[in-house]
């Protein structure tokens, strides 16, 4: 299933590393946190720049993976990732200051990151790619 989430917004930059950021506020935040509490899988959608970017997210056995091919992020995740990540955006929920964390499967088969950023940047940073 393809979902919308308000205020998501999706950015592919290079910090240190190659890096697929979802930016949110608190609203976005909680509702990225009940999509992994569902068990159910799940699909985001978001344009950055020129390219289509998805995210992928289905419910399976260890181990943990995150595959990419040309924009297409896949996080194969079992239900101790599941909470792992539910927590993370837990702590980011009650910060009461800007914050971040990463989202990382046990095995990442890609040199991408991916950075959950609560209230970090603006509407005026997000969409840019860079070739990969």
């Amino acid at each position: 299933m393809i979902v919308h989430i308000p205020n998501l917004r999706v950015g592919y930059f290079t910090f240190n590393d190659p890096t697929l950021l979802l930016s949110l506020d608190k609203n976005a935040l909680q509702q990225l946190s009940n999509l992994f509490q569902t068990g159910a899988s799940f699909i985001l959608e978001s344009d950055c720049g020129e390219r289509r970017i998805t995210l992928k997210v289905v419910r399976s056995a260890p181990p943990r993976t995150q595959t990419e091919d040309n924009g297409n992020f896949t996080f194969a995740i079992d239900e101790a990732t599941a909470s792992d990540f539910v927590e993370k955006l837990r702590y980011m929920h009650i910060s009461d200051v800007p914050c971040h964390n990463y989202l990382d499967p046990e095995i990442n088969e890609t040199p991408v990151e991916i950075r959950v950023a609560l209230n970090e940047y603006g509407p005026d940073w997000i969409g840019w790619t860079f070739s990969y």
